[in-house]
């Protein structure tokens, strides 16, 4: 930049177009009244840099949602960025929250967050490996490969996003060297669960908190007998208190696992090929519970080894200390966010969503070293769906769950108001303050719909007109007259913290899908229940047809593709038009009539059975499409299928008598024959077929496993 009406030659060169990336202008590296080495001009502050470098170790979904937020304006990242990951598995980023679908459909791809051409199309580059040691003199991180040899890389900024590892308990016999033991964690976890499977018939999960839980559905869907063991006097100790749990373990022992609250582990029992079972002491009685696999579930502590090694300062619980900007107290060319982020030396938070919002300041930060944005902590509210039961816990400050005021009966310092319901099975515990005027926090088990209204009551000062037990009754929402009970400033994907007023400016800007609307928003990409079973179709219906907007099926009370409409009432078991539209559409259809010409196949397609009642040939003959169909589902090879099936059938040969049921080689039989030296394969075969043989009932087991 010159002063005089002239440049250089040196400077005009440097300016041609295709000669220099010029990087963003950071801080004036020359005063006023200093002179311009290329063009001798005076009075202009000025600096020339090279592209920023960026090194990301660790590419779960926060270290992502880091890059993701840096490189939105894809042009400017390519010009002004360098920016590179180490990820230390095989993988792209994928998410973590759905994590258990991978036991059904066994692809990475359907996990991932990103699709290939994503990482070059902005200029990032990824390194398949693990970053060994940080210089920080020198401003270089070395790292071993997984593709070949290792190396180093140079940074401005560096960035520890390694998040968090499983706790294993100093337990005696606990050690994940001991083949069938492991941890839940990241996808390599979930192959080592499947493998194991096939070769015992019983599991115990350590732990009984949300990773616990999620874990032994896992187990049980892969057809083992599973224990779960927690030291607590009930499951999820730390987001509900012992009447919710009470009623979770009850829900989840109706599944099948059973559940072990208030037991002491005394240790593992392993064997020579491996693990065999656990040691507990449970009512004053000790035993051991039987168990080919054990998974390890107590909990998390941050990935900080790296960080400790190179001499950054260490929060009191672990973690990187860092400022409000989430910059390293020690180096300010070193930052850290998500599990591994200890914010001013406090407690690392345990949740993806306070890491998504400390990676979007991060972002900010580093695009724009002059910005005030600032971390000033996270809302902890948690909702979702475990073993098939909807829970939810929400408070207005991190003190409702440090303090465990959601647990608390001190009339000094809480007044609290609990709806039980068991035939319904929901359970509503509100939390006040002792003069009632104000909502700290709840509890909500079974019908979770009012969780978004109340979590933003709690951040409220007071309730303003309404007593306590209005709250407790209905939370009144301004939604503009849609029909979805949630207001614009309302989060409806709490998983990326997208309110409705983002999603309707995404629809408005030209986002008329839901696929749309994962891309701009981030909405769904999560858990995905906001569409599944959430108000994003009935927002983006309602905004369409304020818009004029004619798309989709049947416009504008459905204004989705036949597909989405399909899996949406397959997930919502939705089986008339009306309750398809009233569920699905705007708050105000019109002419229902029109649609079901188009919906009706759909729903004819998902529930029209015809009545088999009696006919055995026609159920057999409907069995076997829908088996065929849910072994595409678990996408695998029906021939493998059926030869597993076969094998499954060897048995003792010393018996002579078996009951006359048949089988694939003649020797297949049923559960009981397990006991009589058949193998236990066959076991997981019937647990996965136990729901045809109900919806079958003329079927016999001899046809089922044939």
């Amino acid at each position: 930049r010159s002063s005089g009406s002239s440049q250089s030659p040196a400077l005009r060169a440097l300016a041609a177009p295709g000669a220099w990336n010029f990087a963003r202008f950071l801080e004036p590296t020359m005063g006023a009244n200093t002179s311009c080495g290329a063009c001798g001009g005076t009075n202009q502050s000025f600096s020339i840099d090279e592209p920023r470098s960026v090194v990301v170790i660790g590419w779960g979904p926060i270290g992502h949602g880091l890059v993701d937020n840096l490189t939105q304006n894809i042009a400017r990242a390519r010009d002004h960025m360098r920016i590179t990951i180490l990820c230390e598995e095989p993988f792209p980023s994928y998410n973590r929250v759905k994590l258990t679908t991978f036991f059904q459909h066994r692809s990475p791809e359907k996990l991932a967050f990103v699709k290939d051409g994503w990482c070059e199309e902005r200029g990032i580059k990824v390194i398949y490996g693990s970053a060994t040691a940080v210089d920080r003199a020198a401003r270089r991180v070395t790292y071993s490969s997984l593709k070949g040899p290792g190396g180093s890389v140079s940074y401005h900024d560096l960035v520890f996003a390694t998040g968090s590892k499983p706790f294993v308990p100093p337990l005696p016999g606990l050690s994940t060297d001991t083949p069938g033991i492991t941890v839940y964690r990241n996808i390599g976890d979930c192959n080592t669960m499947i493998e194991r499977a096939k070769t015992v018939s019983t599991a115990v999960v350590i732990g009984g908190g949300f990773l616990g839980l999620e874990a032994a559905k896992a187990l049980y869907d892969l057809g083992l007998q599973t224990h779960i063991l927690e030291v607590a006097p009930h499951v999820l100790p730390v987001q509900i208190d012992p009447a919710a749990g009470a009623i979770m373990k009850k829900k989840v022992e109706a599944l099948g696992v059973k559940v072990h609250t208030g037991v002491k582990i005394e240790g593992v029992v392993s064997g020579p090929d491996g693990v065999t079972g656990v040691k507990v002491v449970e009512d004053g009685k000790e035993s051991v519970i039987e168990a080919g696999l054990v998974c390890v579930s107590a909990g998390i502590r941050p990935r900080d080894e790296l960080a400790k090694s190179c001499g950054l300062e260490i929060g009191a619980r672990g973690g990187v200390k860092v400022d409000d900007r989430l910059r390293s107290a020690t180096d300010p060319h070193v930052h850290a966010v998500g599990e591994i982020a200890a914010v001013n030396g406090e407690v690392p938070y345990g949740l993806e969503r306070p890491g998504l919002e400390q990676a979007k300041v991060l972002a900010a930060n580093l695009l724009d070293s002059a910005t005030k944005v600032t971390y000033r902590g996270s809302d902890l509210t948690t909702k979702l769906k475990l073993m098939g039961v909807p829970m939810a816990s929400f408070g207005g400050a991190a003190s409702f769950w440090l303090e465990k005021l959601y647990t608390s009966e001190d009339p000094k310092l809480v007044k609290n108001i609990v709806q039980q319901d068991d035939a319904k099975g929901t359970y509503k515990k509100l939390v006040f303050t002792p003069d009632g005027t104000k909502l700290l926090g709840g509890i909500l088990l079974g019908d979770i719909s009012q969780c978004g209204k109340l979590a933003a009551l709690s951040k409220k000062p007071n309730l303003g007109p309404l007593k306590m037990e209005q709250v407790a009754e209905t939370v009144p929402v301004d939604d503009g007259g849609d029909g979805t009970n949630v207001a614009d400033d309302d989060f409806v994907c709490t998983c990326k913290l997208v309110t409705k007023g983002i999603i309707k400016d995404a629809i408005k800007a030209g986002a008329v899908t839901f696929e749309d609307i994962r891309k701009a928003t981030k909405a769904g990409t999560g858990c995905g229940g906001c569409v599944a079973g959430g108000p994003v179709p009935k927002i983006l219906a309602n905004t369409l047809k304020d818009m004029g907007k004619q798309t989709g099926l049947c416009p504008p009370n459905l204004p989705f593709p036949a597909q989405d409409i399909e899996d949406l009432c397959k997930m919502r078991k939705l089986k008339t038009v009306e309750d398809v539209v009233a569920r699905l559409g705007p708050a105000n259809p019109t002419d229902i009539d029109k649609c079901k010409p188009a919906i009706a196949p759909i729903l004819a397609k998902l529930w029209d059975r015809p009545s088999l009642e009696g006919d055995r040939i026609g159920q057999l003959k409907a069995l076997r499409q829908d088996l065929f169909d849910f072994i595409d589902k678990q996408n695998c090879n029906p021939i493998l299928v059926r030869l597993a099936w076969h094998d499954s059938g060897t048995y003792d040969k010393s018996k002579t008598k078996f009951p006359d049921m048949g089988g694939a080689n003649g020797s297949i039989r049923f559960a009981p024959e397990i006991g009589m030296g058949a193998n236990n394969g066959l076991n997981k075969a019937l647990k996965l077929l136990e729901p045809f043989k109900t919806e079958y009932p003329m079927v016999s087991w001899a046809d089922l496993i044939q």
